[in-house]
């Protein structure tokens, strides 16, 4: 465990967090950082990163599940991480992965989305825009496949990332 010296970042209830970087643990403290947040101001004593959903999303895309994102910030963070701020991680950071579009076989006309949590697909289906695009499925929901693109452009308009399976020469 770090001692309180030892502890280079102050993590804010907007997200945003900040390194000491004349600490001597800071370059450690910002490796495990970079992971998952984005730098946006490098001044010459403090840097500021960001947690955004799309850093939490690609940070899991790579492997790294939330509970370790807490555990890095709480093994920098000189004080208490604000509630506010594992909320949005937990809630930001668990949606990756639980809508899914995959290729359905002998079909050349559509994709299959799967939605793996029922209130996720209570509100997607809620909007009218996208439930346009869906067709109900035993094993999910139909996409015309000219509308891969829109559909996963809209569902990250609501802070959906579309994991998808569907290879790139499709």
């Amino acid at each position: 465990m770090n001692t309180m010296e030892d502890r280079p970042l102050i993590v804010q209830s907007d997200l945003s967090m900040m390194l000491d970087v004349h600490s001597p643990s800071a370059e450690m403290a910002r490796n495990d950082l970079m992971a998952f947040a984005e730098l946006v101001k490098s001044p010459e004593h403090v840097h500021t990163y960001v947690i955004s959903a799309i850093s939490l999303w690609n940070a899991s895309a790579a492997g790294l599940r939330v509970q370790e994102v807490i555990e890095r910030l709480e093994r920098w963070s000189r004080y208490a991480i604000p509630e506010t701020v594992l909320f949005h991680i937990r809630e930001l950071g668990g949606r990756f992965g639980c809508i899914q579009l995959h290729e359905v076989d002998d079909d050349t006309e559509h994709w299959l989305l799967t939605i793996k949590q029922e209130r996720f697909a209570r509100e997607i289906l809620a909007r009218k825009q996208i439930a346009s695009m869906l067709t109900a499925h035993p094993d999910g929901f139909l996409v015309p496949r000219y509308q891969r693109g829109e559909l996963k452009l809209q569902l990250i308009k609501l802070n959906f990332p579309v994991d998808d399976r569907i290879p790139l020469e499709k």
